[in-house]
């Protein structure tokens, strides 16, 4: 008797062991095949008059750390009907490019344009290409139109964990846009298909917000907004499957499970948390509980996205939520001295940045008329696109100010941008068929 228990432990934990080799040798055999690289460039402005230079330095980074992968970096201004007008290459030095410049055409037509900014890696992964739009003042555009064709007001519907079931208490997000993409403010309802209201909802920020609700095991849904009587149907709800819910915490990243369905496919077996193409934990769900809670402490975490995932026993994903980081392990404290100043015209002036501490680094500074600059702060920052934008589809706005703030509206309204923008990375399907 004894044998035969020793012989059950011991298949239980290389069964164990062999799923979480699994999980981090085949993520790992991923990430090699598919590397990834960021690039940042920094500005001297946002606006610009035709005939003008444009100012910038290139920042590379893989993983946490700046990236030696690339030498080259190609630079490219387009217009508004994806036309390359100017292309420049520069070199790049231990992941950073010096003195990078871009000459404005003095017959450039005026409008907005896009900064595009990549390396010849970053090709192979589209999603992480460095895009800015800047504004260029230049002489008038006579084939000017700005109605897009077939454009209308869209409101979109984000299961939280991924799929509405019947049966269990649902968080859905929400982001509403207007025909420019742009976030829209809205208000409305959710009724059964019979017309029967279910609940109210209004967006919290930049038109996002979210809504509770449990499906009946027959029906659909859909939503109204106030003033209109266009119909927006909610995703239709599965019989099999489980909800997976993340919420903020003092002590970490609370998160609940619950699925009611009897086959053993759609039963929880592992939480896997990542970030970075690295697998940060795994924890094992065990019993047989419809509801699963727990907290995930993330004060030792670097900040970012992480993606946690809900795996069966055959390591298929059942349910992914991603969550942010905050712990501000980004931030170099420092201190601006006024050495001279003087407001005369052409006179000296001497300013200098004092750090905390001795600090090896690359750091660039723009000085430039606040006249000439349409918005007082910038809506990108080098925080907002490494943590932020460059791992996420779809367009954020304004993602600078989710890091201008610790309180509890900001932090709310960043989870809504992580439950309303897809996954730049990789799915993990991808990475169980090693799908490049």
């Amino acid at each position: 008797m004894k044998k035969i228990l020793l012989s059950l432990l011991l298949l239980a934990t290389t069964c164990s062991l062999t799923f979480a080799q699994t999980i981090e040798t085949k993520l790992a055999a991923w990430a090699k095949t598919n590397p990834v690289e960021k690039l940042y460039l920094h500005l001297d402005r946002e606006s610009y008059f035709a005939g003008q230079t444009i100012w910038l330095k290139g920042y590379f980074m893989a993983g946490l750390i700046p990236s030696g992968q690339s030498s080259s970096l190609y630079v490219e201004l387009v217009n508004s009907e994806n036309y390359v007008v100017l292309r420049n290459i520069f070199p790049v030095y231990y992941g950073t490019t010096i003195g990078g410049q871009i000459d404005i055409p003095e017959n450039l037509v005026a409008g907005t344009y896009q900064i595009r900014a990549y390396s010849s890696i970053m090709l192979n992964q589209p999603g992480f290409i460095f895009h800015k739009r800047v504004s260029i003042w230049g002489k008038e555009d006579k084939k000017k139109n700005d109605d897009i064709p077939g454009g209308k007001s869209r409101l979109l519907f984000f299961p939280e964990g991924g799929n509405m079931v019947k049966g269990l208490l649902n968080i859905v997000a929400f982001k509403a846009i207007d025909r420019y993409g742009m976030p829209l403010p809205v208000e409305g309802e959710i009724k059964s298909e019979t017309g029967e209201l279910v609940t109210s909802f209004k967006s919290q920020h930049d038109g996002m917000g979210s809504f509770p609700i449990i499906p009946l095991p027959a029906g659909s849904y859909f939503a109204t907004l106030k003033g209109s009587e266009e119909k927006y149907p909610l995703p239709q709800s599965t019989d099999n499957g489980i909800t997976f819910s993340v919420r903020n915490t003092a002590k970490g990243k609370q998160f609940r499970i619950q699925y009611n369905s009897a086959d053993e496919a759609f039963k929880p077996a592992y939480l896997v948390g990542q970030m970075e193409n690295q697998v940060l934990f795994k924890h094992p769900i065990s019993g047989d509980k419809k509801e699963i809670t727990g907290v995930i402490p993330t004060t030792d975490f670097y900040s970012g996205i992480l993606q946690l995932t809900v795996f069966n026993k055959d390591e298929m994903p059942l349910a992914e939520r991603l969550t942010f980081i905050n712990n501000k392990d980004y931030v170099l404290p420092a201190t601006f001295k006024v050495d001279t100043l003087n407001t005369e015209a052409r006179k000296r002036n001497r300013f200098s940045i004092a750090l905390t501490d001795t600090i090896i680094g690359n750091f660039s500074v723009s000085v430039t008329d606040a006249d000439s600059e349409t918005e007082p702060l910038r809506s990108q920052t080098i925080y907002s696109w490494f943590l932020l934008n460059s791992d996420l589809r779809g367009y954020i706005h304004n993602p600078a100010y989710y890091f201008s703030s610790n309180s509890d509206s900001t932090q709310s309204a960043l989870d809504l941008v992580m439950m309303t923008n897809g996954w730049t990375r990789f799915k993990w399907t991808d990475v169980a068929q090693n799908k490049l």
